[in-house]
């Protein structure tokens, strides 16, 4: 196990810059997820870690060395893929086996690193097997098997899970945060689902556009996010945005569009243009009645059994819903009438994107 650190690395590409400059530090014993949209720099940052793509400028440490210029095969990491890259014509045993062969381990250290590992996977039952008589998930584990075999200070996981069907996606995740406890490696992880991050990262960096937007605990990303881009990624749904004013009378923020006006309450002093931040979660259906409320016609609605997400349009801007399953739903083309209730209202600055303040609605 190691803790990793980069200092004001960066990745340039003919003059184009891919990364901006930053530095980041990963705990020992971390489960670290990279997450972003596909393009944003998270797989090539994580092959600079490796040593797989040299650094434009910058360091990186681990372990308390630095290891920026090192081969990749002196880093002491294991790497699992989004293609497993098993050898076609080895057995599950001699595909788990092969990194330590060529190291040249001992029969009987193999034997017991493998076995161990199998156990860990439950796979004792499937090291005869050729790569094409396993399931997706089954090459998965091999793939997995093959890396704690090595006992690495670090695992880099690019995509891993991208090549399975939902049911698998939820049943490895399952796995691999039970691996982590058990291990108590550091894991630095990249993919582009955000579901996969929230529900497995002791922390999450969110990249876009080569740069770092924000790094915290998954709830920290979700409750407190620094800027737009960061509360409409995260989130499932994501979350959603209104254009209009803010101002402030009597003690209480008023936030205004051509077919909105609702109260607020909280603590800020911001006045001027915003985009206001509302989570699908926490919208309800209002009664008749009720004050605070948001005006729309319903276009869509998805029923996924325990739970459906109303799509609906606020003027020209699209709002959703998601309410535990009444017994009749709203249908395409009628008006609903919702309210964000007591829970939280995001405020963004307009102009930048810059996250104001977490405010409640007053009514």
């Amino acid at each position: 196990m190691a803790g990793i650190r980069f200092e004001q690395v960066s990745k340039d590409y003919a003059g184009h810059k891919v990364i901006e400059p930053f530095s980041l530090e990963i705990k020992d014993g971390e489960f670290f997820v990279l997450v972003g949209p596909s393009g944003c720099g998270k797989t090539t940052m994580l092959r600079m870690l490796a040593g797989l793509e040299e650094t434009s400028g910058g360091s990186i440490w681990m372990d308390g060395a630095d290891i920026t210029h090192l081969e990749p095969k002196d880093r002491d990491i294991a790497m699992v893929f989004q293609n497993y890259a098993l050898y076609p014509h080895m057995n599950v045993y001699n595909n788990m086996a092969y990194a330590l062969k060529l190291r040249g381990y001992s029969k009987e250290r193999i034997q017991d690193a493998v076995e161990k590992a199998a156990v860990m996977l439950d796979m004792e039952k499937l090291l005869k097997r050729y790569p094409r008589e396993l399931s997706g998930g089954q090459q998965q584990r091999v793939a997995l098997g093959r890396a704690i075999v090595r006992q690495p200070k670090v695992f880099l996981m690019d995509e891993p899970l991208s090549n399975l069907d939902a049911r698998l996606r939820v049943q490895m995740r399952a796995e691999l945060i039970r691996l982590h406890a058990e291990l108590k490696a550091t894991i630095v992880y990249v993919t582009h689902d955000q579901v996969e991050a929230m529900t497995m990262g002791s922390r999450i960096m969110l990249m876009h556009n080569g740069a770092i937007q924000q790094v915290g605990a998954p709830m920290e990303l979700y409750g407190e996010p620094a800027n737009r881009f960061v509360g409409g990624f995260i989130g499932s749904p994501p979350m959603q945005f209104l254009q209009g004013s803010l101002s402030w009378e009597d003690g209480r923020g008023v936030f205004r569009n051509e077919t909105i006006k609702l109260f607020l309450a909280g603590d800020c002093s911001f006045q001027g243009e915003v985009c206001l931040g509302l989570r699908p979660e926490h919208l309800s259906l209002a009664k008749e009645g009720d004050a605070n409320t948001i005006q729309g016609t319903v276009e869509i609605v998805e029923n996924i059994g325990s739970e459906a997400i109303v799509h609906f349009s606020v003027g020209e801007a699209p709002l959703a819903i998601k309410i535990p399953t009444p017994r009749s739903l709203p249908k395409n083309g009628e008006s609903i009438s919702v309210m964000p209730g007591n829970l939280p209202v995001h405020v963004f600055n307009l102009e930048t994107g810059r996250y104001i303040a977490k405010l409640r609605s007053e009514g």
